[in-house]
């Protein structure tokens, strides 16, 4: 299984975790800069421009820098860190959960009992709009397993969510560390939870 635990990811993406966040950042910014962006009339046009210019800006920021680039995979095209952690870039939901049409590729990409590319561990690079869709939020490296979240580090936003993160045990034959026994579904606070809290 393409397992790393978050102390591994956190050494390997540490040299551009502030790209990572100016590739979010500035796609954004492009989206909102864009005269379409006005006249938006579905949530996934706007998830595609944006998705479009991560790409663009990782091409351009990553470029003949050692360890690091844009690369493709089957069905994918994301960033290559080393030799052996693929990232992928996308819109996240309430929980934090990337957004995804469920075909059986992007099930695949997040199915960590799936064995995908060679070995190479799979991450996300995932961004979270706020309330109304003006800015972005939090920005979030992640494991993922199926629809639940494995680890994150917040590179943007909120503060980082140790109470919230069970990296991987390692893999075992005996099959006492089921990936799914090892997960954790995080939750975030409604419009009505943030209002009673700030009236109680």
């Amino acid at each position: 299984m393409p397992i790393i635990t978050q102390d591994a990811a956190e050494q390997a993406i540490r040299p551009f975790s502030n790209q990572f966040v100016e590739i979010v950042q500035t796609a954004f910014s492009d989206w909102l800069k864009n005269p379409y962006a006005s006249q938006m009339q579905t949530k996934s046009f706007r998830a595609q421009a944006v998705s479009n210019q991560m790409l663009a800006n990782a091409k351009r920021i990553f470029d003949k820098v050692d360890g690091i680039k844009v690369d493709s995979v089957p069905n994918y095209t994301g960033i290559l860190v080393g030799r052996d952690i693929f990232i992928r870039m996308k819109k996240a939901d309430e929980r934090m959960l990337s957004r995804n049409y469920p075909t059986k590729n992007a099930l695949a990409f997040v199915d960590q009992d799936r064995e995908l590319f060679g070995g190479l561990t799979r991450l996300e690079l995932v961004y979270q709009l706020d309330d109304v869709g003006a800015a972005v939020e939090r920005i979030v490296l992640m494991q993922r397993h199926k629809s639940s979240v494995v680890w994150m580090i917040d590179l943007f936003g909120s503060a980082p969510m140790a109470q919230n993160v069970l990296p991987f045990a390692p893999h075992t034959d005996d099959g006492s560390s089921s990936v799914a026994n090892r997960i954790i579904k995080p939750k975030r606070k409604t419009n009505r939870e943030k209002q009673d809290v700030s009236t109680g």
